[in-house]
């Protein structure tokens, strides 16, 4: 596009004197832009300009143009001059000039070209946009958070996002990905473990309630295999009870005693104190009791019960002694055979017939040697 008060060049990095192909009433009114900033030059005549800063342009792209002065009338005119032919043209070609570098600019007519508002070089950067430092369009790239491509679809850099940039109450469910995976440490203050939380998964009731039933004891039933005790500072160490030794559709009491005391195991190796085994009870019974396992007593006392029919012990005695019953209500002892007698009776009596069978009686006197002996039909003497 054609432009009445501006030229466009793009810098080839060596040439720093450019052609002014537009009038101008004062050189006062030209300025230059490379890249859309302020560049310092010198007229080699009206017709040539030469930039001095940047010292040596590569590709920026330059915009040489006039401006006659939009805020002060060259010409004031006064009551009772002199009216000349060179103001009045100095006006005309003032507001002329003026005209001019608004169409240039897009003003009253508009504009349908992107050049009317900026150089046709700074249009060409994809993805980059155009802003105004105040006289005219700029190529600039788009830095920060936020990036766009030339289709005009913006994104939002990766990590851009802080938490301080999202207004409290704002974020709602359907905002939140529904595989997120969010892992449960980065729920309230994080000491919630990822299988803690799938426990409740498990939870079919409201948990308060279920807590509030075990204080007030009307809790039902807990399946045993939920139901697990720890020990409060080794938390590996945990006890489960299992019912599934119990015959269905039967419900078994265990009854704690009045006592603090430690649980006693089918093979476990336990010492009893202060209990007593009823042998005699219904269904009881004491076996595989063997005389190592009964109490170490005194060499030679014997067991035998009291008139109480309390368990006690007979003394050993003394070497060559017999036991001796003393009848009912009283326990045996050992005595001493009685001198000449084979009992302490000197009138023993036979309480029955004695049958000897095919045995002798005899005596173990040398003197006669008498015996008593059967022949099945007679009773026979002999010495």
């Amino acid at each position: 596009m054609a432009f009445y008060a501006k030229d466009k060049y793009t810098a080839d990095g060596s040439t720093q004197t450019y052609a002014v192909t537009f009038p101008f009433i004062s050189r006062d009114h030209v300025s230059v832009t490379a890249d859309g900033t302020a560049a310092t030059f010198t007229f080699v005549n009206d017709g040539q300009i030469t930039i001095t800063s940047p010292a040596v342009l590569s590709s920026e792209a330059l915009i040489i143009k006039r401006n006659s002065s939009p805020a002060t009338l060259l010409v004031d005119f006064v009551d009772g001059s002199n009216l000349t032919e060179a103001d009045l043209d100095l006006l005309a070609t003032q507001m002329f000039y003026l005209a001019q570098e608004n169409i240039d600019e897009g003003g009253s007519v508009g504009f349908a070209d992107i050049d009317e508002v900026a150089d046709a070089a700074v249009a060409t950067t994809a993805a980059n946009l155009l802003i105004s430092n105040g006289t005219q369009f700029t190529n600039v790239a788009l830095s920060g958070d936020i990036t766009v491509n030339s289709s005009g679809v913006t994104a939002i850099g990766a990590s851009k996002v802080t938490s301080a940039m999202i207004a409290n109450d704002s974020i709602v469910d359907a905002d939140i990905k529904s595989n997120a995976a969010i892992t449960a440490t980065k729920l309230g203050n994080g000491d919630v473990t990822n299988t803690e939380l799938s426990y409740i998964n498990s939870v079919t009731a409201n948990v308060q309630t279920a807590i509030d039933n075990i204080v007030a004891g009307t809790i039902t039933d807990v399946q045993d295999s939920v139901f697990t005790l720890v020990d409060n500072s080794t938390s590996t160490k945990k006890a489960q009870f299992q019912c599934s030794g119990i015959s269905a559709d039967t419900t078994r009491t265990l009854t704690i005693p009045d006592a603090s005391d430690t649980l006693v195991g089918k093979a476990t190796t336990d010492t009893f104190t202060n209990k007593t085994f009823n042998a005699n009870g219904t269904g009881n019974s004491l076996s595989n009791v063997d005389v190592a396992d009964l109490a170490n007593g005194t060499d030679g006392q014997l067991i035998t019960w009291g008139a109480d029919a309390v368990a006690t012990t007979v003394g050993a005695g003394t070497s060559g002694h017999y036991l001796k019953s003393q009848g009912a209500g009283s326990v045996p002892v050992f005595a001493a055979v009685a001198s000449g007698d084979i009992v302490d009776d000197t009138s023993p009596q036979l309480g029955a017939n004695l049958d000897i069978q095919a045995f002798n009686i005899t005596s173990s006197s040398t003197i006669m040697n008498p015996s008593i002996s059967s022949t099945g039909k007679a009773l026979v003497l002999g010495f």
